[in-house]
């Protein structure tokens, strides 16, 4: 439901339970039920040397903004390394992917617009992200969530 008063959310704390990514606890600061789907903001922690698949999103556009470390990023064919307190934005159907190419945990600020089902993508993607995760479940997440697995991780062999 679309928020009709301010909010604050503490540091830490996230309006959407339970969403995980591969550096841990990831922090919903704006939920896309807060602006009825138009656009959701997250804290993700992101340890060094990894980062997802190359991927990319049908339908919505990604903002990150480095706030800790610095991290290396894949947008279609060019790679930029973003110190702390840069951004970059990866426009929808452009493949992308990042690392953290520090020594010590990092965090991301990563807005999406819109919202779409990225949250839920978060919430149910942790319990497919094990060694023995079923590759054809993973896909399906990924369909549903209007996304698209195009290569490895940033730090897989050969890259």
């Amino acid at each position: 439901m679309r928020a009709t008063h301010p909010f604050m959310v503490l540091p830490g704390a996230s309006r959407t339970q339970g969403a995980k990514g591969l550096g841990g606890e990831i922090s919903f600061k704006v939920s896309g039920g807060d602006t009825d789907g138009v656009w959701t903001l997250f804290e993700t922690p992101s340890l060094p040397y990894a980062g997802p698949p190359l991927h990319f999103h049908r339908r919505q556009d990604e903002w990150f903004y480095v706030l800790k470390e610095k991290h290396r990023f894949r947008i279609g064919s060019d790679e930029y390394t973003i110190q702390a307190g840069g951004s970059i934005f990866a426009p929808r159907m452009i493949p992308h992917t990042w690392e953290n190419t520090g020594v010590e945990p990092g965090k991301l600020l990563i807005l999406l617009q819109p919202a779409g089902q990225f949250e839920e993508f978060l919430i149910e993607f942790p319990a497919l992200a094990g060694e023995s995760a079923d590759g054809v479940a993973v896909d399906r997440l990924f369909e549903k969530c209007d996304m698209e697995v195009v290569g490895p991780p940033l730090s897989s062999p050969g890259q």
